[in-house]
């Protein structure tokens, strides 16, 4: 069965960010869930990548 749910909130991103993460889905038990993050990014996908551990060479 699937359900529907809508939220708005706000845009936090106010300065030079470039790359956003607005939500996360991810697996729970058998089900789905899914998470609002709201984290921007001023580094672009480089810093994105950062943060999850892969290496970008520019």
């Amino acid at each position: 069965m699937w359900a529907s749910y809508s939220h708005r909130w706000a845009t936090p991103f106010v300065s030079r960010e470039t790359v956003a993460i607005a939500v996360e889905v991810y697996r729970h038990g058998s089900g789905w869930k899914v998470r609002a993050v709201g984290q921007g990014y001023d580094t672009g996908l480089a810093g994105l990548a950062a943060d999850y551990g892969i290496n970008v060479d520019s």
